[in-house]
């Protein structure tokens, strides 16, 4: 697509669609990605995709703060498991892992952060009848603890037994890995859980 394109369908169209319909007594929750900002710093969006979501963050947060509608900002880390894009990194690694074929990576020691769909949805479940005194706010969806990709191939290696071909550093890195832990300037959602391990997943 292109950058106009996903700032259609990213912001503009749901911006439109939430002034159209929403109340004082709608709930908002907005789903985003903390790592469209490079080191979570707002503002400094990786590609049009996290500047059209940042846009769609600041609408809400404006017109919350003027008590048009109540919002929960989610921010999620990775999600996988069913559903998942073949070209995602979980998915492209379980098939590495079943077709023996190699597979070019980077160095590997970015950190990441992994949480199931069905986590995901239900901690969804949750927020929809969490309650606050506030109309905006900034959660995060994620647990405490990060890996690199080595470790996960790693771990996907040992659950599954069997080898994945990886050749490491035959990639760039991105540009915007998180190399070291960065700052979350926001609470995680009250009550998060997870109830699938890496390992189960």
């Amino acid at each position: 697509l292109s950058s106009e394109e996903v700032r259609k369908f990213t912001f503009s169209i749901p911006q439109e669609f939430i002034t159209r319909t929403a109340s004082p007594q709608t709930l908002v929750l907005n789903a985003s990605t903390y790592i469209q900002n490079f080191q979570g710093v707002v503002g400094q969006t990786v590609d049009s995709y996290g500047a059209a979501k940042q846009e769609l963050s600041e609408f809400l947060r404006t017109r919350s703060e003027n008590e048009f509608f109540r919002t929960l900002d989610l921010f999620l880390f990775t999600i996988y498991g069913p559903g998942d894009q073949q070209s995602h990194l979980v998915p492209s690694l379980l098939y590495a892992a079943k077709t023996g074929l190699p597979m070019e990576l980077s160095a590997g020691y970015q950190l990441m952060n992994l949480t199931y769909i069905e986590d995901v949805v239900a901690n969804f479940s949750r927020a929809l009848i969490f309650s606050s005194d506030k109309h905006y706010e900034k959660r995060f969806l994620w647990g405490q603890e990060y890996l690199t990709v080595r470790n996960l191939v790693s771990i996907i290696e040992e659950t599954i037994g069997r080898e994945i071909k990886c050749k490491w550093g035959v990639r760039e890195y991105a540009g915007h890995e998180m190399m070291d832990a960065w700052s979350v300037p926001m609470d995680q959602f009250p009550g998060f859980t997870i109830e699938i391990p890496l390992i189960e997943g």
